[in-house]
């Protein structure tokens, strides 16, 4: 009877010590992504660490890592972190998404291609399919070669179309779908589907300053003047947008103004590039969160 009592007592002991780990590790988890959200990468990376020294088979841990490592443009650990989540845990669809913007930066296109193909043939109930039919179109956009130079265009609207089958209210979708038509080119279209994008999404400074440019290399100024407006209405943080704008004031001839909009910018980024031209920021580059 006694030796009965001393088992159930040790396991009593072992099983609060598990549950007692386990809340360690959420608590580091979520002290991380608080901090991650933050922008404290650093912080949030050491809390990451922690939950994995607790639990090393914790496979959010080292994705959640992953994420740090790829925000600070740590590509290759930030690789390592992802492919050792999914070697722990192959269900985990973020993981794979991330890893797959890892490959696309790395320049391994084709690799970050397939993985988003094996989410949609393999995890059909993911939650942000649309999100991956994006990314796979941006690919075939930005790298014609994997898909053949005489159809990528097509192709990537495709995959843009089939983002707002599942989500018709994707101003994104309506983006890249007018990056899409720059290239053809069909400039109407490319402007209507800016027109849509904004119209799902009014907060969406890039669209505002993407048809800005447009309309600006149309010599269209007052109609870009608006649209780079509403870039910064958008985002006043911005020193792309308020360069822009303040180019459209000085081709309308309103030196002051457009004098004061550049200094703005140059206030908000020293390290800006002067140019004769309306800056385009790197749209992929949003996308995949390296803005």
């Amino acid at each position: 009877m006694q030796i009965i009592s001393a088992i159930l007592v040790f396991l009593a002991m072992n099983l609060q010590g598990e549950g007692q780990s386990k809340s360690e590790v959420n608590f580091h988890l979520e002290k991380g992504r608080v901090l991650a959200s933050e922008g404290k990468l650093n912080a949030a990376e050491n809390q990451y660490l922690m939950a994995i020294k607790k639990d090393s088979l914790c496979a959010v841990a080292y994705s959640n890592l992953g994420t740090c490592y790829y925000r600070q443009n740590a590509l290759k650990p930030a690789e390592r972190m992802f492919c050792k989540a999914l070697a722990l845990d192959s269900t985990l669809v973020e993981a794979k998404q991330n890893l797959g913007i890892v490959y696309y930066s790395l320049d391994k296109v084709s690799d970050a291609v397939n993985l988003w193909r094996s989410i949609l043939a393999h995890d059909s109930s993911y939650g942000d399919l649309a999100r991956i039919h994006l990314f796979i179109g941006i690919a075939y956009l930005y790298s014609p070669e994997i898909v053949g130079a005489d159809s990528f265009v097509v192709m990537a609207l495709e995959q843009f179309n089939l983002a707002l089958v599942i989500d018709p209210g994707s101003g994104e979708a309506h983006f890249w779908k007018a990056k899409a038509r720059e290239l053809i080119p069909d400039l109407p279209g490319a402007i209507a589907e800016y027109k849509m994008a904004t119209e799902l999404n009014p907060k969406y400074g890039e669209a505002y300053n993407q048809w800005g440019v447009l309309l600006y290399r149309d010599e269209a100024y007052a109609a870009a003047w608006d649209k780079f407006t509403e870039a910064v209405y958008c985002d006043p943080g911005n020193a792309i947008f308020h360069y822009n704008l303040g180019l459209t004031y000085l081709a309308r001839n309103m030196r002051f103004e457009g004098e004061e909009e550049v200094q703005k910018a140059y206030k908000l980024n020293p390290h800006l590039e002067a140019s004769s031209q309306p800056i385009i920021i790197d749209p992929a580059a949003v996308a995949f969160g390296k803005r």
